[in-house]
């Protein structure tokens, strides 16, 4: 619902939208997580149940479908913070993928592995989809090459069955499309920054990320790839990626629209 919420206020200008995304989040934060685990469970103030791989997948998606609409760095944080935790509690460091029940929850004979969609999306599916994101926009290597096990792991059961596993397959597909990193520099409030980002947000690019700080020193502490790009001249400075080889910087806001959006 927060990513809907976000996803909708973004591509419409729904400030409204944006606002009751904000405040379920909040809620979430408030309510439902507890020492840094995500629970499952609140009525009346009682809060039960640890939280499984596909709750954390989906608040995964809630942040970055949040960061997305606002540009706000601070949900790119929890994000971050979120994926360490899915790693350290759900991740297979034998045989790669991401358990359903985490290493912190009762002990069980065996503890699965569900790659099937059913009525909603796999936690493997949506964490695989999200995580790639997320891993490209930090810069996170190690990540990216944790998950390319999924690939492999899960290929039998999802090759046999394809229709199954649409969802898993959407990550498959953002791993080997071709994609774009997009950095801008440029002043808060700036109008030809807020125009080209207004512009961003409206178009359908699923597999390009977009990163975005006055300096690029503002975006270092999460993807430190980014410390070394500069504004030009002090204006609004735009940096076309693929693969984290960059074309030369632009300062013309209708040169980089037409750069990005032609097809």
């Amino acid at each position: 619902m927060i990513s809907a919420l976000a996803k909708t206020g973004r591509v419409f200008d729904a400030e409204e939208a944006i606002s009751m995304a904000k405040q379920a989040m909040s809620f979430l934060e408030t309510h439902l997580v507890q020492n840094e685990r995500l629970m499952v469970r609140y009525r009346e103030g009682d809060v039960k149940h640890l939280g499984f791989i596909e709750d954390y997948a989906h608040m995964l998606s809630a942040y970055l479908s949040l960061y997305e609409a606002t540009f706000e760095q601070d949900f790119l944080e929890k994000a971050k913070t979120v994926a360490e935790n899915m790693f350290e509690l759900f991740w297979d460091n034998e045989k790669g993928g991401f358990f359903f029940s985490g290493s912190d929850a009762e002990a069980l004979i065996v503890r699965e592995k569900e790659v099937y969609d059913g009525a909603m999306p796999s936690g493997n599916s949506t964490a695989l989809k999200q995580l790639l994101t997320l891993s490209r926009m930090i810069g996170r290597q190690d990540w990216l090459e944790k998950l390319e096990q999924m690939f492999k792991i899960f290929y039998v059961d999802v090759s046999s069955y394809p229709s199954g596993h649409t969802a898993f397959l959407q990550g498959v597909l953002s791993q080997y499309a071709a994609k774009r990193e997009i950095i801008i520099l440029g002043k808060k409030g700036d109008p030809q920054k807020e125009r080209l980002l207004q512009a961003l947000q409206k178009r359908f690019m699923p597999f390009d990320i977009i990163l975005t700080a006055e300096t690029g020193q503002d975006l270092a502490q999460l993807a430190p790839f980014a410390k070394d790009y500069k504004t030009i001249d002090g204006k609004t400075t735009v940096y076309i990626c693929e693969n984290y080889s960059c074309r030369q910087p632009i300062t013309n806001i209708d040169e980089a629209m037409e750069q990005l959006f032609q097809f």
